[in-house]
């Protein structure tokens, strides 16, 4: 039960480390790369934690959902 657990820490750690390499390193373009895929993952990952976060400002309609 605990090594999916302890799998889940180490890509964790591993993930950190090489993103700590790439800041290091310092060069402006792979920062900024790095970044942008960054951002497009999150994107792609968030999941509305409430029905209606998702929904365009100014719609106050109560969720159906």
């Amino acid at each position: 039960m605990t090594e999916p657990v302890f799998r889940e820490n180490q890509t964790e750690s591993d993930l950190h480390i090489l993103l700590t390499a790439l800041i290091r390193h310092g060069d402006p373009k792979l920062i900024r790369a790095a970044e942008v895929n960054l951002r497009s993952l999150l994107k792609q990952a968030r999941i509305a934690a409430v029905p209606w976060q998702n929904r365009p400002p100014g719609h106050f309609e109560p969720p159906s959902d």
